[in-house]
């Protein structure tokens, strides 16, 4: 635990170039890394657009 890499899943974001969400995201992992939030303990709940789909970018349970 501790890392953010942990919290990546497979699916890697298809954001348009030079999107925020990209940033968002990266932020996200070492924010949760840093927490030290083991990832069997979290749930992912988003809303629409585009960063509706991080559900699916982060290795964790996810509703969008």
């Amino acid at each position: 635990m501790g890392q953010a890499k942990e919290f990546m899943s497979k699916v890697k974001p298809d954001w348009c170039p030079g999107c925020g969400d990209f940033g968002v995201l990266a932020s996200l992992y070492n924010s949760l890394a840093g927490l030290k939030i083991d990832p069997k303990d979290l749930v992912m709940v988003s809303g629409i657009g585009c960063s509706g789909r991080t559900p699916g970018f982060v290795d964790a349970p996810g509703i969008p």
